[in-house]
């Protein structure tokens, strides 16, 4: 079995998929805001200035990486977008990087969303521009450092 790290597993997908990996008997370790101790991406990620990690995570030498921490309200990222800039888009370059340089993974998922298309010619608010910029940097990881990484961009989120 694999060795996953879930961003976001709080969250409505980011919980649904990381029990599911749970079930199918994989080792995952989760990072979110919403957890009774918090963890902030853009700490626990985060490479110091001796190019180290926190052990926990590094540690851990996840295989797969599942990027899904974002603050996806469409009127947060209107009302401030400065502030949902910084949290959604820095924690996917914090993310991407910390995956380039554990150098255990084999592929980073990134979750990203329709609104990056718009109506057909890019993003049309903060937060399609902040996925964008993620799936962007995402596809340079994969070219400059041969970082296995793919884009999802979901339509329709349901479950029963």
């Amino acid at each position: 079995m694999a060795r996953c790290l879930v961003t976001g597993h709080k969250g409505y997908i980011g919980s649904k998929l990381f029990k599911k990996l749970q079930d199918s008997g994989h080792e995952v370790l989760g990072i979110d805001l919403k957890e009774e101790q918090p963890k902030d991406i853009l700490e626990v990620l985060r490479e110091d200035s001796d190019g180290k990690f926190h052990p926990h995570y590094f540690n851990f030498q996840p295989e797969y990486i599942f990027h899904m921490a974002c603050w996806p309200q469409v009127g947060l990222c209107l009302d401030k977008p400065a502030e949902t800039m910084k949290n959604n888009t820095l924690a996917g370059s914090i993310a991407l990087n910390f995956a380039r340089k554990v150098g255990s993974v084999k592929r980073f998922i990134y979750s990203s969303s329709c609104s990056v298309v718009g109506n057909g010619d890019g993003p049309t608010n903060p937060y399609a521009l902040h996925k964008l910029t993620t799936e962007i940097e995402a596809e340079i990881y994969a070219k400059v450092y041969g970082l296995d990484t793919v884009s999802l961009r979901y339509f329709n989120v349901y479950s029963e």
